[in-house]
C-alpha cells in the first residue's frame, strides 16, 4: 500500500505570519518610540560617550517629531551639561514659548543662566514666574541664587528667609542663608575704611554697615578706629541679627567712653548715630558727638553715605563738622573722609580712603591703604597703613585688628604703632600739633543680648609722655525693620 508525502501546509502559515505581523508591528515598533526619551535621559546621566549618543538619539526623536516638548527639553537640558549654553537656550526658549511655565524647561533655563555667567537674566526669568505661581519655594531658591551671584546679599536673603518661614525644614535654604550672612558681614566690614588708627575719630560710615556698635565711626576714639576698621561680626546665624546690612532697617547706635590721662585727668565722649541701610548697598549714617576731656570741650555733627557703583565696589564718604573751646581759645574741627574698597574674592578685599582735617591749627591728608582678610569662619583680619601728605599733620602709622568669632560673641583686639600728631586720636585737640611716637593696643567683646548688640573695648594708649587709658560701651538698637 502506497502512501502519499506529508505536505507541510507553507502557504497557510505564511498568510497566518504576514497577519500576525501586521497586527503586533505597530505596537513593536511603537513602545520603542515611546520610552526613547526615558532611554536617552538615561544615557544623558550616564554621563561620558553615553551622554553624546542621548544627544545623537534626541536628534534623531526631533528630526520625526520636531514638536515633542518632552524632547525639546531633555536635549536642551543635556546640552546645558556639556556647556552649550547657546544651543540649550535656544531649544529651551522653543519649549517656554508656547507654554511660559513649563515645570522643566523654566529651572532647566534658569540653570542655564546662571551657569552662562548671566545671573541677571536667571532673575528676571525667576522674578517673572514668581508672578503666576507666588511663594514658590524652587523659584524663591533660583531667585536667591541669582542675586547672590550679582552680589547682591541682602536681597537674596530676603528671598531665602521668605523659604524658611514656608518650609522651616529646608536645610538648603538654611545653609545658604548662613553662609550668606557670613559674606554680608565680611562685606560689610569692607565698606568702613577707618580713616585713623584706634583712638582716633572714626567715620559714621564704619557703623552704618556694620553691625558692631562701635562702629559709630568718629563716636569711639580709641580701639573703633582700627578695632572697627573691620566691623565684622562673627558667625552669627540669626536672619535678624546684621540689621545694619539688610535693606529698608534703621539703626541706632549709641556709645560712651571713659578716659584717664595719667597721672590724674578724666575725661569722656558721648555720641549717637542714626543708620539707615538702603537696597544695593546703599547706606546713609546722621549723628553728633560731644567729647569732654579736662578743660577742653568740643562737639560736632556728622552725615555719610556709602553705595556701590559695581558689584564688587564700593564708594563711601562722610563729613563731621563742629567746633570746641580750651583755656583761652576757640576751635573748629572738620573731617572730611572718602573711601573705595574692592572685593577681590570672598575673603580678600583691599581698602583706599584719604581723609582731610583741620582742627584748630592742624590741618592735612591721611592717606591709607589696607586690606581684609578672613581666612576661615572663626578669624577675619584687618591691616591697615597709613600716612599723612601736605599740612602739619606729620602721621604715619600700622595697624591691625583680629577679630575671633567664639559662639556668638566676637572676641576683638588689636594695634598700631608709628608717629601721629595726638588730635588724631583725639588727645590735646585745639592745641598747637606736635608729632609723637604711637603705641597703642586694646581688647574687647562684641554680643548680642536680646535684640540689641552690646559692645565694650577696653584701650591703651601711649604717645610718648602721654598715657591714655579708655573703656568704651557701645550698644547697637534697631529702631525699624522692614
Amino acid at each position: 500500500m502506497s502512501t502519499r508525502p506529508h505536505h507541510f501546509p507553507w502557504r497557510k502559515t505564511l498568510v497566518g505570519c504576514l497577519v500576525l505581523s501586521a497586527f503586533f508591528s505597530p505596537a513593536l515598533h511603537a513602545r520603542p518610540q515611546e520610552n526613547v526619551v526615558a532611554h536617552a535621559r538615561d544615557l544623558a546621566r550616564a554621563g561620558g560617550k553615553d551622554r553624546a549618543e542621548a544627544l545623537r538619539i534626541l536628534e534623531g526623536r526631533l528630526a520625526d517629531r520636531p514638536a515633542d516638548t518632552d524632547a525639546l527639553t531633555l536635549y536642551g537640558i543635556v546640552l546645558s551639561w556639556e556647556a552649550r549654553y547657546d544651543d540649550a537656550r535656544a531649544q529651551l526658549t522653543r519649549v517656554l514659548d508656547k507654554n511660559p511655565a513649563h515645570g522643566d524647561a523654566l529651572p532647566a533655563l534658569i540653570n542655564v543662566e546662571l551657569w552662562s555667567g548671566h545671573p541677571e537674566r536667571a532673575q528676571q526669568l525667576a522674578r517673572g514666574a514668581l508672578t503666576f505661581r507666588p511663594g514658590d519655594p524652587n523659584l524663591l531658591f533660583f531667585e536667591a541664587q541669582a542675586l547672590e551671584n550679582m552680589h547682591r546679599e541682602a536681597e537674596a536673603a530676603k528671598a531665602l528667609d521668605r523659604i524658611i518661614i514656608l518650609q522651616p525644614e529646608n536645610e538648603q535654604a538654611r545653609k545658604m542663608r548662613r553662609s550668606i550672612q557670613e559674606r554680608m558681614q565680611i562685606q560689610d566690614s569692607a565698606l568702613s575704611y577707618s580713616p585713623a588708627p584706634p583712638n582716633s575719630t572714626p567715620s559714621t560710615l564704619s557703623v552704618a554697615v556694620q553691625s558692631k556698635p562701635g562702629s559709630t565711626a568718629g563716636l569711639m576714639p580709641p580701639p573703633f578706629t582700627v578695632a572697627y576698621g573691620l566691623g565684622w561680626s562673627g558667625g552669627q546665624e540669626d536672619s535678624d541679627f546684621a540689621l545694619a546690612a539688610t535693606p529698608g532697617t534703621d539703626s541706632l547706635i549709641v556709645a560712651g567712653e571713659w578716659n584717664h590721662f595719667v597721672p590724674a585727668v578724666n575725661g569722656g565722649n558721648g555720641s549717637v548715630d542714626w543708620v539707615h541701610a538702603g537696597e544695593n548697598g546703599r547706606t546713609y549714617t546722621a549723628g553728633v558727638a560731644v567729647f569732654s576731656i579736662a578743660q577742653s570741650h568740643w562737639a560736632f555733627g556728622r552725615g555719610g553715605a556709602s553705595f556701590r557703583p559695581r558689584p564688587r565696589f564700593t564708594l563711601q564718604g562722610q563729613a563731621s563738622v563742629g567746633g570746641g573751646s580750651t583755656p583761652g581759645a576757640d576751635f573748629y574741627y572738620q573731617i572730611y573722609e572718602g573711601g573705595l574698597s574692592y572685593k577681590v574674592s570672598q575673603r580678600l578685599y583691599l581698602k583706599f580712603a584719604d581723609e582731610y582735617l583741620r582742627i584748630a591749627a592742624t590741618h592735612g591728608s591721611l592717606l591709607k591703604t589696607g586690606i581684609i582678610f578672613v581666612p576661615g569662619r572663626r578669624l577675619a583680619t584687618d591691616f591697615t597703613y597709613a600716612h599723612s601728605v601736605g599740612g602739619n599733620v606729620g602721621t604715619e602709622f600700622f595697624a591691625g585688628r583680629f577679630d575671633v568669632n567664639v559662639r556668638k560673641i566676637t572676641v576683638l583686639s588689636g594695634f598700631a604703632l608709628g608717629r601721629a600728631t595726638p588730635e588724631i586720636f583725639n588727645v590735646n585737640v585745639g592745641r598747637a600739633p606736635l608729632q609723637r611716637d604711637l603705641r597703642e593696643g586694646f581688647i574687647g567683646f562684641r554680643a548680642p543680648l536680646s535684640r540689641f548688640d552690646l559692645t565694650v573695648v577696653a584701650d591703651v594708649l601711649n604717645l610718648e609722655a602721654t598715657h591714655k587709658r579708655s573703656l568704651t560701651v557701645s550698644l547697637k538698637l534697631p529702631i525699624r525693620k522692614q
